[in-house]
């Protein structure tokens, strides 16, 4: 996926919005849950979980505000590499370049 066909997604201010504010929690949620992990606390696994998880719905929730939807994934390993991607990477560089007037 290249960053044009992200941001095809990606147009509604307030889809926007609700990424700049939830991605964050997404990416806390994985990173907190993984050390949690590894200092086996299964209570912070769990909540770092629903954090990531409800973050990553209300992303959901502004796609329903976009004329184009996400392309589709090709398979579980796909979803999984585009999910942490977009997350970690590619929702930052697009949304620098959307507020340079890149894109």
């Amino acid at each position: 996926m290249t960053i044009k066909d992200y941001a095809s997604g990606h147009q509604h201010w307030g889809n926007i919005l609700i990424h700049v504010l939830s991605v964050p929690f997404f990416m806390a949620g994985t990173l907190i849950g993984s050390l949690k992990l590894l200092s086996g606390d299964l209570i912070g696994v769990t909540a770092s979980i629903i954090v990531a998880v409800m973050a990553f719905a209300l992303q959901g929730i502004g796609h329903k505000m976009e004329e184009n939807a996400p392309l589709p994934f090709k398979g579980p390993l796909d979803m999984i590499r585009r999910i942490f991607a977009e997350q970690f990477y590619r929702f930052w560089i697009f949304l620098v370049m959307k507020l340079q007037g890149l894109h």
